[in-house]
């Protein structure tokens, strides 16, 4: 018995070893595929056309991944509706700690290329990546990025959206909305979008989902002014 067990132990281990090599060449083709996106058409995408200038800096909900038109994510549903001029520099997987696939994309990492645009309204879409870290983390991580964005006079910060696919982001959307406020921002929770919808993984917006999600953002925005 015991040289059973040690052989199934084994082949647990191996199945894991292969799994995690798996795993991290996934990550990896994710890198280079960001990466490769990066040099080919540059960090920030213009959307939409206006005499305002917006910059949006996000994860995979601004950048439209996941659907057939990444034009018909809420980004370009609300620079469309609001006839704004906007900068986004999205990436899928990151947040204000998580730094997605290449480990080095956070949001504090980005927000330097996104400030030297001159926005005058700055929009920080994200947390949902950052689910399950320590509240204070979270907090300490969107302190440093809204320290980093001082010179802009409008930013708004909306937090994760409540999917099927993960449990209680209300710790997150609290450490969000606590530095957001404290530093004197504009925060939008968006656990209350009952009617957002997600495609099969429960955890990316369907095109419903983000015409849903861009209909709470425009709601949310119209006292903000810069």
């Amino acid at each position: 018995m015991a040289v059973v067990g040690g052989g199934t132990a084994a082949a647990l281990q191996v199945r894991k070893n292969l799994q995690a090599l798996q795993d991290n060449r996934k990550q990896a083709a994710q890198c280079e595929a960001i990466n490769a996106e990066i040099r080919s058409a540059g960090a920030i995408q213009a959307i939409g056309a206006g005499s305002l200038k917006v910059a949006v800096l996000g994860d995979s909900y601004a950048a439209g991944e996941h659907l057939a038109d990444p034009a018909a994510g809420w980004v370009s549903k609300v620079a469309s509706s609001k006839k704004w001029a906007v900068g986004v520099d999205a990436i899928g997987g990151t947040g204000f700690l998580n730094g997605g696939p290449c480990l080095t994309h956070n949001f504090s990492s980005r927000i330097g290329s996104v400030v030297e645009s001159k926005p005058d309204i700055l929009i920080i879409q994200g947390g949902l990546n950052d689910h399950g870290r320590a509240p204070e983390s979270e907090a300490q991580a969107v302190t440093k990025v809204l320290n980093q964005a001082k010179v802009i006079k409008t930013v708004i910060v909306i937090g994760p959206a409540d999917v099927p696919k993960v449990t209680d982001e209300a710790p997150t959307d609290e450490a969000l909305k606590d530095a957001t406020v404290t530093a004197g921002r504009t925060y939008i929770s968006a656990l209350g979008w009952d009617d957002l919808t997600f495609i099969e993984d429960g955890l990316h917006l369907t095109q419903e989902g983000h015409a849903a999600y861009a209909s709470h953002v425009a709601v949310a925005l119209p006292a903000v002014r810069p």
